[in-house]
């Protein structure tokens, strides 16, 4: 759902510098592989606002409102910008179950940036109060940047309090790019320690992206252990169509730990996400889902699972190619 939305949000912001909308359809299949409607996206976007109403059905078989974002740009300068977002989501009624408003301040710092983000939710009487803030600090120094986010939430006592840690390190080496991020999370004793870690590595080649990711988690011994692992191909193809393969691996097998866990990560599951470009620029992805045997490792046949039709103004614009440097005019004698 997180990947989703933000992949709708991404649209939205492509969209409004065309003053356009797009309508976003999530098909899934039943018992009977039949395409079921699962929820539909409207989205519309001018310069400095957007919109996104999703709905699904109820158990009447009625389009509902299930969730919608609404986000404006208040204030941008050379500085930075402020954006307000307001997300508001529903029950399978229809009726409106809960409202969060997002306050994003972003500010330009010398050789980086400051990312500040405001949570506020709503309570039983709908009344909104700020419940968590979020401050990432980030600096480029030659191929290197890193980035310090914390992370503070509510107390008991009222007020916001440090509850986690993020330290995130990137570096580029060419067509790779390599990013090692550390989250720590105070612990009973009031202090800081590792909790999670992911490791990224993105290559470049031609028309093909590689995308490695491996992530550690605090383990029974109490050390730091590799417990899965994503390897992401993306190839574009000269249409602009792509195909993209998402094998994953994993230490737990239907819920458990697997016999052989402490030999390393074993493949799961393959993802299989096409996407294929449609008249009008619209498109339409599939994803398929291929599962291993628990006794021999070998893949099954693809299984489709989702389908997803975008049509509209479905293809953010590309982003302007720099104008070259006016040549200096000779001195005139």
């Amino acid at each position: 759902m997180i990947a989703r939305g933000l992949a709708l949000s991404l649209l939205a912001a492509g969209l409004a510098a065309a003053q356009s909308s797009a309508t976003v359809g999530t098909y899934t299949y039943d018992l009977n592989g039949r395409r079921v409607l699962a929820s539909q996206s409207g989205i519309t976007a001018t310069p400095g606002a957007s919109a996104n109403v999703r709905t699904t059905q109820s158990v009447n078989g009625r389009a509902v409102p299930a969730e919608t974002v609404e986000e404006k740009v208040v204030s941008e300068g050379p500085d930075g910008k402020v954006v307000e977002r307001i997300v508001k989501s529903y029950d399978e009624s229809g009726r409106p179950v809960a409202t969060e408003k997002q306050v994003i301040t972003e500010r330009k710092r010398d050789g980086g940036s400051e990312v500040s983000t405001a949570i506020y939710r709503s309570d039983l009487n709908g009344r909104l109060s700020l419940t968590e803030r979020a401050q990432t600090v980030s600096s480029d120094s030659g191929a290197q940047s890193t980035a310090q986010t914390l992370v503070e939430r509510v107390s008991l006592n009222g007020g916001l309090e440090p509850v986690e840690r993020q330290q995130s390190v990137s570096r580029k080496d060419g067509q790779r790019v390599d990013t090692d991020t550390t989250i720590f999370r105070k612990d009973s004793n009031g202090g800081f320690s590792a909790a999670a870690r992911e490791v990224v590595s993105v290559t470049q080649s031609g028309s093909t992206t590689t995308q490695n990711v491996s992530q550690y988690g605090n383990a029974a011994t109490g050390q730091m252990e590799l417990m899965g692992q994503r390897v992401v191909t993306t190839t574009v193809r000269p249409d602009g169509s792509q195909l993209q393969v998402v094998d994953v691996y994993g230490t737990t097998s239907a819920g458990r730990v697997a016999a052989d866990y402490s030999k390393g990560p074993k493949l799961r599951e393959q993802q299989i996400i096409e996407k294929n470009m449609s008249p009008g620029g619209g498109f339409v992805e599939t994803l398929s889902v291929r599962h291993t045997n628990s006794e021999n490792g070998a893949l099954s046949a693809p299984k489709k699972i989702s389908e997803t039709v975008c049509s509209g103004n479905c293809i953010p614009p590309k982003p302007a190619e720099p104008k070259p440097a006016a040549e200096p005019k000779p001195d005139q004698p």
